[in-house]
């Protein structure tokens, strides 16, 4: 298979037309997809190409007549329904999309359809309906992707953060190896100021993407949050900890979590000098997480950050692993030392991430 991209998918009880737009029901996939030819694959990668440079219209005239002459072909049904969604015909996407839905395809691939017929609605300015889609799609599709576009029209369509960030953590649970919904979840946090729940998001995410398009921005705002709003004021030159203690209680009350973090930022500060500034976060990290595996979470216990990011961070400074961990996701930083510590520790790096990997994360409930 070819098909790219992972997206969500919808499901409608019946014909609905929705601005213009006919969403028609979905069932159980129950037909047997076609394998694609040599010559197929050659024509469909040269179609790919076409739509990687804009040149949707030139893909859609290689898909059409393949299509037609090999109709059970879920590849080509896929791609030239992401080609027609890109030129804003939702309605052809929509209907090639849903007859891809009806073939017995691997999950990912299945979810690929859904979550494009969602996609769609959601461009045509029916993010209602989108979720609607999601919400049936994940019934036959259940992926960590389905959540992450039903988080993405809550938070972005919707403005509905609460369901986005809901949405988000069940994908999370069902996968924790999927980047994109923890970077969503580190940002989601982040604007409501719950800087400990974003820095563990965050700090997933860059284990599981250290060197992509992506990690810079997500290492500065996880950089600044080590900082845990703590400043040097040069009136007094006194150190001041700022906590919010209007934060939203959602996540449960984690003012406490915060001001950890600010107190772990204010006694790195006066490590010994001769520590570099890496060298500083590991001992930071450390002395926090070490504190964190000692708290009582109370009425929190059951919360997410609590079940789900908590256990991970306390059962890594058990296991002597913070110190790759911090190395490892600032392998594009140009802090001193990064480069050369990683070259003599692989060892020490790989025990990590097979650690990382392996880790019994919660699953979903049932």
């Amino acid at each position: 298979m070819l098909l790219r991209f992972a997206l969500p998918l919808v499901l409608i009880a019946a014909q609905v037309p929705v601005q213009g737009l006919v969403v028609p029901p979905f069932v159980a996939p129950t037909r047997a997809p076609s394998a694609s030819t040599a010559d197929e694959m050659s024509a469909i990668r040269r179609a790919v190409a076409l739509y990687d440079q804009g040149k949707f219209d030139a893909a859609i005239a290689i898909y059409e007549p393949l299509l037609a002459a090999s109709p059970d072909n879920a590849t080509m049904m896929y791609e030239l329904a992401m080609s027609y969604a890109a030129t804003k015909n939702y309605q052809r996407a929509i209907d090639i999309a849903a007859r891809g839905t009806t073939y017995q395809v691997p999950l990912p691939v299945l979810a690929q359809f859904y979550g494009l017929i969602g996609n769609s609605m959601d461009d045509a300015r029916e993010p209602k309906r989108a979720i609607e889609v999601y919400q049936k799609g994940l019934e036959f599709a259940p992926t960590a992707g389905l959540y992450y576009n039903m988080g993405l029209t809550y938070a972005q369509s919707l403005t509905d953060v609460p369901n986005a960030k809901a949405a988000l953590k069940n994908g999370a649970r069902l996968d924790p190896s999927h980047a994109s919904t923890q970077l969503m979840l580190g940002r989601l946090f982040l604007m409501d100021d719950l800087k400990v729940a974003s820095f563990f998001a965050l700090s997933r995410f860059l284990i599981l993407e250290p060197a992509t398009p992506r990690t810079g921005d997500a290492y500065q705002m996880w950089f600044r949050l080590l900082n845990g709003g703590v400043t040097l004021s040069a009136a007094d030159n006194q150190t001041h900890i700022t906590i919010n203690q209007n934060q939203p209680k959602d996540e449960g009350d984690l003012a406490k979590l915060d001001l950890h973090l600010s107190l772990s930022k204010a006694v790195s500060m006066n490590s010994p000098g001769e520590r570099t500034p890496v060298q500083r976060i590991v001992d930071q990290l450390s002395q926090l997480f070490s504190l964190y595996g000692g708290l009582d979470p109370g009425d929190d216990k059951g919360t997410f950050v609590w079940t789900y990011y908590m256990p991970f961070m306390v059962e890594m400074q058990k296991k002597n692993l913070v110190e790759p961990f911090v190395y490892y996701v600032s392998q594009r930083t140009d802090l001193v030392g990064v480069r050369e510590w990683l070259a003599v520790n692989r060892e020490r790096v790989l025990a990590f991430l097979e650690w990382a990997k392996a880790y019994p994360f919660p699953k979903p409930a049932r």
